[in-house]
């Protein structure tokens, strides 16, 4: 008996030292991510590629009001791109105990701050997955539609030292509304009180941990027929982020892709620091390619939020973040 208990409490004191490995999709699934603490009440999900790299690149994705989260892997193409670069995906789902639309609430000050609510939960997400997987912390990314695009740029200002890089689609820059009452005059208007590039930088700067050297990249897809949320808030939030950066809001780089126009803002030393997409014929959804393999679009699943619009924004913003050559 004295031999059979040492060996118990020999196990019990080793599983206590060795870390936690979380359970993770294996070979191209999607499987449910346990994570704690969770004090923005967030589901997650973790889809892991069949040949994933070593160690591997992570991308955050969230998705837009009345989906989940499995609205928004094979439809934007992003399923289809891990697969194909070896990168990781979170998955961050809202429920509607949080909200009835199922909105990330970008809009309300405990989830627009570090250390708590919503972003909170999404890192420890993010703890979770380097927990059972080898990720390379230098190569995690965020990207978001409508509002997920809206936390995507809470996530960028309140954790920049989280992220790479990261892409807000048919979203509002961070501080845009600063309490919910706000939320549709940002959406449908834009903030026009904020007097310009340093003040919407100024909030951001205030955001991020003191000291911050090291600011993400950005990408902005915005449609210009965009009638739920104003595409004027696609030029704040370029301005936010090119004064993050310390750049100018002259474009160094203009490119037409059909009726579409990419506009490029570099540093000194010709580095694309944010890239501004303004589309046409897309609406308020997220823009993909059929043809190419980049998403599908089910007209009968209004969810979808997608738009076959030849063009791919998944490929494209990878390509802005470095994990495909094109």
């Amino acid at each position: 008996m004295g031999t059979r208990r040492q060996a118990l409490l020999l196990i019990a004191a080793l599983s206590q030292s060795l870390p936690v490995l979380m359970p993770m999709a294996q070979g191209g699934g999607l499987a449910k991510l346990p994570f704690e603490p969770n004090p923005g009440s967030l589901g997650a999900y973790l889809y892991v590629p069949e040949r994933p790299k070593d160690p591997a690149p992570l991308v955050v994705v969230l998705h837009g009001c009345t989906q989940v989260a499995k609205d928004f892997d094979d439809e934007t193409g992003w399923t289809a791109l891990a697969e194909e670069a070896g990168f990781l995906l979170l998955l961050p789902e809202q429920s509607a105990r949080n909200n009835p639309k199922r909105c990330f609430n970008w809009f309300n000050r405990r989830d627009q701050v570090r250390d708590g609510g919503e972003p909170e939960s999404i890192r420890q997400m993010l703890e979770a997955v380097k927990a059972g997987n080898r990720v390379d912390p230098e190569r995690v990314f965020v990207t978001g539609l409508s509002a997920g695009g809206g936390m995507t740029s809470v996530l960028l200002a309140t954790h920049p030292d989280l992220f790479a890089a990261g892409a807000v689609v048919a979203g509002v820059p961070y501080g845009c509304a600063p309490n919910a009452l706000f939320a549709l005059p940002c959406m449908r208007l834009g903030n026009r009180l904020v007097p310009g590039p340093r003040a919407w930088a100024d909030m951001v700067f205030a955001a991020a941990p003191p000291g911050t050297a090291r600011w993400p990249r950005v990408a902005i897809w915005h449609d210009a027929g965009d009638t739920l949320v104003n595409p004027v808030n696609a030029r704040s939030s370029m301005e936010q982020w090119t004064a993050v950066q310390g750049i100018d809001q002259i474009p160094d780089l203009g490119v037409r892709v059909g009726p579409h126009e990419r506009l490029v803002y570099q540093d000194a030393q010709g580095r694309p620091r944010v890239e501004l997409w303004l589309t046409r014929g897309v609406g308020h959804a997220t823009p993909i390619d059929q043809q190419t393999g980049c998403g599908r679009d089910d007209p009968e699943r209004k969810s979808d939020f997608v738009t076959d619009a030849d063009i791919c924004a998944t490929r494209e913003i990878a390509r802005f973040w470095g994990l495909v050559d094109r």
